[in-house]
This record gives C-alpha cells, sequence and structure tokens, in this order.
C-alpha cells in the first residue's frame, strides 16, 4: 500500500562528470587534437566538467533561472534610473565562465594553433549548466576578434581587447551585438537606425571616427554588457548611405549620460536567465569601425564565430539531455507486476536503439563543432597571424584578394553546421524527454539537473539566433555558387583528406552481418568500407554537380535541403576518416588503414551514412557500445551495484 509519503520513489541517479562520461566528445578530440595538447588539456576538461555538474553550480542556475532579469524604471524619490537587474546566479556564472578561460584560452592562443578547439570543447561543456551566459561569450568572442582585425581603427583597442578576453573577471568586460530592427528581421538591410559625424566630439577625443548614434534596436544580445557592436547607416547633411557600416561602442558612459534607454526586457519561451531587451538610442557615442559602408563585412566575422557558438550551445544542451537520459535507463526498472519480470530499461532492445540512434547523432554532430572549430582556428592563423598567441599589434589585416580553399571553408561551414544541428538537436532532445517519460516532462524549478524542459525550451532559439535556417541556407547558396572555383576546391580537398584518392584496398573491413536475413538474403550485410567510401563520393559528386547546375534556380525552395545534405557528408567525411585512420584530418593526404578497424566505429559509420537503408541490420551488441562505451554484460554489472 503506498501513500504520499510511503511506497515507491523512484531514483534519481547523480549526473556524471560532463567530460569523462561523455564518449563522443573523447572521441573526437582524439581525432582533432595531437596527444600533447590532450594530455595538457584533459586534466583541466575533468575538473571543469565534474564542476558543471556539481551543487555549486547547479544552485547558481538555479538561482538565475529563479530571479529572471528586470529593469528598476525609478529610484525611491521618483528619479528615472532605467537600471537593468540581473541575479547573483547570473552574474556569478559569467565570472565562472571567464575565469575558466573561455574568453581567453582561444583570443590568446593559450593552445597555440589548437586554441579554438581546446577553447569550444570548454564551451560545450559549460553550455547546459551556464543558464545561457554562454550567449554573451559567444557575443565578446566575435567582438574580440573584430578589434583584432582592425585594431588601428580604435585608439584604445588593445585596453577593451585586453579587458574582453581576460580571465580576471574583476577586470574583464563582454560585449553585445545589436543587429536586429522592427524593420527586416534577419535581413538587417532595412536598418532605420542612423549615424551622424560629430566632428566636435572627434577633435575632443584626438580620433575622427566618433559618430553620434539614433535609433531603436528589436533585439539586444548581451544587455548587461560594457561594449557593443552594431550596424547603422550614415548620415551625412539629407543624404543616407545605402549600405551599413558597423560600430563600436561603450555602455558605460553612454548609460551614465542616458544616451541608451531599454524600452522593454523581452518575454520568450526560453532563456529566461538572459536579459534581452529592446533599446532605444540617442545621441549614442560610438566609434566607426572597419570602414564607411563596410559593415556587412565586419560584422560577417562576428557571425561566423557565434555559428560556431550557437552550434556549440546547442550540442552541450543535447549531451545534458541524452546524459540524463542515459543515467535514468540505468536505474528505471519496469514490469513490477506479477505478470512479467522486473528489468531496467537497459535491458529493453527498443529503448536501447533510441538511444543509439541519438548518440550516434550527437557524435557525428560533435565532429562538424570541432571541425568548424578547426578551421576557423586555421583561418585566424592565417589572416591575423594569432598561432604562437602574438597580442593585437602585431596583427594584419586578411589579403582578401587572394581566397585560399580552406578559408573559404571556414566562411561556409559554421552556417551550413548551423543550419543543420540547430534543427535536429531541438528533435533529438525531445526524444531524450520522451525516453524519460512522464520525469521527463517535468518542469521542476528545483531540480535544475533533470530539468530536460528547460533545455529544451533554451535550445530552440539556436535555429533562429544568428540566421534561420532558410534565410541562412539561401545566403550559403548564393555565396557558394559566387565562390563556386575556391569552395569546391576546398571540398575537394576534404574529400582527398578523409576518403582518399584512387585505388586502396580496404575490402577485407566488413560490417557484420545481423539478423536481418541468411546469407544473400541479409540485408546490408556485404557493407564494406570500400562501399561506404564509393557512396560519400557519388553523393559529394552529385551535391556538386547539383549547386553548380546553371538551371538550378537560387531563390527556389531547395537551398535547405542542399545545404543539410551538404553538412551530412560532411560528418560522413568525417566519422570514415576517423573509422579507418583515428587521426586527424590533416596528417596525411594518403589514406593509411588502420588494420584493427574499431567496430563500432565501423558500425557508427555505416548507421550514419546509410541511415534507413542500414536502420534495420543495426547490430544490437553494439548499441550499447554505442551508447555507454561498454557491452551490455559489463554494463548490467555496473548497474547491479547501484
Amino acid at each position: 500500500m503506498a501513500s504520499s509519503s510511503t511506497g515507491f520513489f523512484q531514483a534519481l541517479p547523480a549526473l556524471p562528470n560532463q567530460y569523462t562520461s561523455d564518449t563522443n566528445l573523447q572521441h573526437a578530440i582524439e581525432f582533432f587534437l595531437p596527444r600533447s595538447t590532450i594530455d595538457k588539456a584533459a586534466p583541466e576538461w575533468e575538473s571543469f566538467g565534474s564542476k558543471m555538474v556539481s551543487e555549486e553550480i547547479f544552485d547558481l542556475v538555479r538561482d538565475a533561472e529563479s530571479h529572471k532579469p528586470y529593469v528598476m524604471s525609478h529610484n525611491v524619490v521618483g528619479r528615472a534610473i532605467n537600471k537593468l537587474v540581473t541575479s547573483h546566479g547570473w552574474r556569478s556564472l559569467k565570472r565562472v565562465g571567464q575565469e575558466s578561460g573561455l574568453m581567453s584560452i582561444a583570443a590568446r592562443r593559450e593552445y597555440e594553433e589548437n586554441s579554438r578547439v581546446v577553447a569550444f570543447v570548454y564551451h560545450y561543456l559549460f553550455s547546459a549548466s551556464s543558464a545561457i551566459v554562454n550567449c554573451p561569450l559567444a557575443m565578446t568572442d566575435g567582438c574580440a576578434s573584430v578589434l583584432a582585425q582592425y585594431s588601428s581603427h580604435i585608439k584604445d583597442s588593445r585596453e577593451i581587447w585586453q579587458r574582453l578576453t581576460e580571465r580576471d573577471p574583476d577586470f574583464a568586460w563582454t560585449a553585445g551585438q545589436w543587429m536586429t530592427e522592427r524593420t527586416g528581421g534577419s535581413d538587417v538591410s532595412a536598418t532605420e537606425t542612423l549615424a551622424v559625424l560629430d566632428n566636435d566630439l572627434c577633435a575632443r577625443r584626438g580620433e575622427d571616427n566618433y559618430y553620434r548614434v539614433q535609433g531603436f534596436k528589436w533585439f539586444s544580445s548581451a544587455t548587461d554588457a560594457e561594449v557593443c557592436l552594431f550596424l547603422a547607416k550614415i548620415k551625412e547633411g539629407n543624404a543616407v548611405d545605402t549600405s551599413l557600416s558597423c560600430f563600436l561602442g561603450r555602455l558605460i558612459p553612454n548609460k551614465a549620460a542616458g544616451h541608451v534607454r531599454i524600452h522593454r526586457l523581452k518575454e520568450k519561451l526560453g532563456t529566461k536567465a538572459l536579459p534581452t531587451a529592446e533599446l532605444e538610442l540617442n545621441n549614442f557615442e560610438a566609434q566607426l569601425i572597419g570602414g564607411r559602408a563596410q559593415g556587412i563585412k565586419v560584422i560577417s566575422s562576428v557571425l561566423n564565430i557565434t555559428r560556431v557558438h550557437s552550434v556549440s550551445a546547442t550540442l552541450g544542451f543535447y549531451a545534458r539531455a541524452l546524459s540524463m537520459a542515459r543515467e535514468y535507463a540505468k536505474v528505471r526498472q519496469i514490469g513490477h507486476g506479477s505478470s512479467a519480470q522486473s528489468k531496467r530499461l537497459i535491458e529493453v532492445p527498443a529503448h536501447m536503439k533510441v538511444l543509439a540512434h541519438e548518440s550516434l547523432r550527437l557524435r557525428a554532430f560533435t565532429y562538424l563543432m570541432l571541425y568548424c572549430a578547426e578551421l576557423l582556428g586555421k583561418s585566424e592563423d592565417r589572416e591575423l597571424g594569432l598561432g604562437k598567441g602574438l597580442s593585437p599589434q602585431h596583427y594584419r589585416l586578411p589579403d582578401y584578394g587572394r581566397p585560399d580553399p580552406e578559408t573559404e571553408l571556414s566562411r561556409i561551414m559554421p552556417g551550413v553546421t548551423k543550419a543543420l544541428v540547430a534543427r535536429e538537436t531541438i528533435q533529438g532532445i525531445s526524444e531524450c524527454m520522451e525516453s524519460m517519460g512522464g520525469i521527463g516532462y517535468m518542469e521542476d524549478p528545483g531540480s535544475v539537473e533533470y530539468n530536460l524542459a528547460r533545455l529544451l525550451r533554451d535550445s530552440q532559439v539556436n535555429a533562429i539566433w544568428e540566421g534561420t535556417t532558410n534565410v541562412l541556407s539561401h545566403d550559403l547558396v548564393r555565396f557558394i555558387r559566387k565562390n563556386a572555383t575556391v569552395v569546391l576546391a576546398g571540398l575537394d580537398q576534404l574529400v582527398a583528406d578523409t576518403i582518399g584518392q584512387g585505388e586502396v584496398n580496404i575490402k577485407d573491413h566488413t560490417l557484420d552481418p545481423v539478423a536481418c536475413g541468411n546469407g544473400d538474403d541479409a540485408v546490408g550485410g556485404d557493407a564494406t568500407l570500400d562501399s561506404l567510401r564509393d557512396t560519400l563520393q557519388s553523393r559529394m559528386e552529385e551535391w556538386q554537380s547539383r549547386i553548380t547546375d546553371p538551371q538550378f534556380n537560387v531563390d527556389g525552395s531547395q537551398s535547405r535541403l542542399l545545404i543539410t545534405a551538404l553538412g551530412r557528408l560532411v560528418a560522413g567525411l568525417l566519422l570514415f576518416a576517423d573509422t579507418v585512420r583515428g587521426g586527424r584530418v590533416s596528417q596525411s593526404r594518403s589514406l593509411e588503414v588502420d588494420a584493427n578497424i574499431d567496430p563500432v566505429k565501423l558500425e557508427v559509420l555505416a548507421r550514419w551514412v546509410l541511415a534507413d537503408e542500414y536502420e534495420l541490420c543495426e547490430n544490437r551488441d553494439l548499441d550499447y557500445m554505442i551508447v555507454y562505451g561498454m557491452d551490455k554484460s559489463e554494463l548490467l554489472q555496473t548497474v547491479s551495484k547501484l
């Protein structure tokens, strides 16, 4: 007999270390980083991964989610003050991110040419425990990059850059990005904000690029930042530029002088702890950066960075949701009635199939994320000379006159990956929620560690932020077609680096037939690495043929399908390279097959490449290895001790 205080109560296990328990992340790290870098970073990742699932951090998340930001309009005597108030949890989590080096590692090249990859591992681990603090950190990363490129345009750019990339939270600043207006949404060309050169201010400050800005920004990310980047049109007399310019503004003096006012904070489906505001700019002081009418070019470098952040954020949510589902499956028992034998969810084949499917998708997406991080790092090293941890005075401007194939890939792959991953992770998190039944659907503010609803709500924004899927896909298709020669050269090189060219004997590595038939009737039983390589090769050739077809309608309805297909293809290439070599893509341009192929990696590759065609033939025993990194008997022995 049960009552409100007696009877059965479902146990909820403690979440494991976010780093050490994530086998997908482990494989991706080993693929993209040399052992020396891993040995240096791993102890810090392990410590950080433990902290991200600690009660200390969960208390801060709980506080940030429970005490939403608000605007204090007036003080006690009735004077208008328009002050943004954020929670203790929000401010503390921001300090955690800064102290942990999330801003300094990449910007200051603490791991030299591998700094971008190392840094995005941190961002991935931080995401689900950040209460969306990762959003202003993403903006800060983008702003620091712009200051690095255009350091000669702002007299005190070095001091601002140092503050944006600082570990000491008492010295560090964050940056905002204000682009969206009521007129255009994702189409910033309809911007109504105007900037007028202030000659008196220029004379007093000793620089010739100070403007006074009037306008209204519909969405401001990082409203509590100290500096911001935004777009406006320059007005000279009665003439207004048709092209946009980019400006840097300092929030502290502008707020003090009343030049920026919070109109209201947004009420949103998710990201509740993040202060997102509508802002009115009135004689706002700002400096032109990057040249007149060059705003899109300047802000594009920010978008490329923040799109990778968008991917790492949503994958961090996905990884946490899957971690919850994995741990819950270990302890949840079904069949308590007399007519059925009690067993755990991990003993139910259909349940394990779902977890295995989500695990392999997370693995493929994680490889894409770190590939984007690697491309971003290489591009910065090439264009800005950052590889050895140089400071801003050593930076040089990019030479856009001589396009490089890998540089062009670095300009499209963040958008391609975001278009694919941001939407599909929403579905993945929802699947994890369903796998936990009613417990997954509950929203208990006190139990933030098992609040899957929060992750699902917060993940929605990444499919919209920094370009909706359709807008992003349309822009990417136009860019690829305009720069087809160099982009396709980059993709051809990627194909050569991952699946090789010419005759390579890999037919000995055959996927094991499974219980889908016998002998000649075994569906998929004859799949080999050779056939998987041929499939990837032919799909890439078909994709390139479609994107370059003169009859292709750039403004038609196929852009999204083309861009997401490219993302899936690139993920398949990376998984193939990892399966046969277990090393970095760039280590060798000749395919050298490891005789000791990991059967789990081979199975993941086949499931990803062949998808529904292979779905009925998946090796059930390997589901456990894909999800938990151990076979069924070892897993059952482990959970029997819980």
